[in-house]
């Protein structure tokens, strides 16, 4: 049921404002779209892709090519063509560095 509704949500199926609707009621739907989209897009999509698995390296090799924490796959570097730019999130990357893993 919640794979259909993200489903939905992704497709554009979901139903619009309309006029006895809140004034935020569209902008509240559009950002719970956007997060479900985000947390769909994460759910296993670099360790299994179709029926083939990744091994551990290839999902690491992977995740370091995108500039995201090889462990747990937080963006933290954004990619240029030749060089990578550390990012600083608060609370969740300060410079390149992953403080989801790397607490200090």
């Amino acid at each position: 049921d919640e794979v259909r509704g993200a489903a939905s949500i992704m497709s554009g199926s979901v139903a619009r404002a309309g006029v006895g609707d809140a004034p935020n009621a569209k902008l509240k739907r559009s950002v719970k779209a956007s997060v479900a989209a985000r947390n769909m897009a994460m759910l296993g999509g670099d360790i299994a892709s179709g029926a083939v698995r990744k091994t551990v390296d290839e999902v690491r090799g992977g995740r370091k090519l995108r500039g995201e924490c090889e462990d747990c796959g937080e963006k933290c570097f954004k990619m240029t063509l030749f060089k990578s730019i550390p990012l600083t999130v608060p609370g969740r990357v300060d410079q390149g560095r992953c403080l989801v893993c790397n607490a200090a």
